[in-house]
């Protein structure tokens, strides 16, 4: 039986998957309490720099069609197995073990503490949480992409949602009365760019999948830059927030930007939101 070839939409959605994850989040109010509202600026650069990256790696991928491992492959045709390895145990290995345990942990705890009268560890809603990834994967990749969509797409537009509420003013919340721009200095601004690259990190992995998409020369370079464009404008819209319902002061200090934002903007429903855009993250593992 032939496996089902995956659409525009799945790329899309690996993307913005792939993406978001709480440390991508926590950058947003980091660089936003640092300038303010010119921080979108920066991440309009930086977005700018990350799509043209990005069809850079396709070129790669249409040039050496047959690997479809991504950029390890693509360093060690270029630059021989030493560098290779380098490549694969730090950008791939090690941050899949640091980052793949601590977010499983992090959905435990979470779920833990949310849960309060059930009798339940937090380890085991990790192992179930797993199990239930492994179990998606041995479907094939048609069936992860149709749970990926709709992960994707329900963290895409619920982070929208939050921020189109706190921009134009609709949340139920304080509005906080606070200068918008902090800094405009041309260098401040710049001196934000490796932060700003830290919000759209993670596109390249959609490479490996090519493979198994229809006409992947159109469709994998453009769902690439449909990815990050659609990143970039739910991140304005989120910063613009920030300006109105969010002190500076607390976004700088506070680990949980979303957490803090969401339930400043529409308390009840914003919170349940954000609990569920912080810890999208944890689906990485299985993509």
């Amino acid at each position: 039986m032939q496996e089902k070839k995956l659409g525009l939409p799945s790329i899309v959605a690996t993307g913005v998957g792939l993406i978001i994850a709480t440390s991508c989040l926590l950058s947003i109010g980091q660089g936003a309490s640092a300038i303010g509202l010119p921080f979108i600026i920066t991440m309009a650069i930086a977005c700018a720099f990350n799509i043209l990256t990005a069809f850079s790696i396709c070129e790669l991928n249409a040039l050496m069609p047959n690997l479809t491992g991504g950029m390890a492959q693509y360093t060690l045709a270029c630059f021989g197995p030493f560098v290779s390895i380098v490549i694969t145990v730090g950008g791939y290995l090690t941050c899949q073990t640091i980052m793949g345990s601590s977010e499983a942990a992090m959905f435990g705890n979470t779920l833990s503490s949310v849960l309060t009268g059930v009798p339940i560890p937090g380890s085991v809603y990790s192992v179930v949480l797993i199990l239930l990834l492994l179990g998606l994967n041995l479907f094939g990749v048609d069936m992860f992409a149709k749970v990926q969509n709709i992960v994707a797409y329900g963290l895409i537009g619920s982070l929208l949602f939050l921020g189109i509420m706190g921009a134009l003013k609709l949340g139920t919340g304080e509005v906080v009365e606070q200068p918008a721009v902090l800094s405009s200095k041309p260098g401040d601004v710049f001196s934000l760019l490796g932060l700003a690259f830290f919000l759209f990190i993670g596109v390249e992995f959609i490479v490996p999948i090519s493979a198994q998409v229809k006409n992947s020369r159109k469709k994998v370079p453009l769902g690439m830059a449909i990815s990050l464009l659609a990143i970039l404008v739910m991140q304005i819209f989120v910063v613009i927030g920030f300006s109105h319902y969010t002190p500076w002061d607390e976004l700088q200090d506070s680990g949980h930007i979303v957490w803090l934002f969401a339930l400043r903007v529409p308390p009840m429903t914003g919170s349940l939101l954000a609990q569920y855009a912080e810890h999208r993250d944890v689906f990485h593992c299985a993509d």
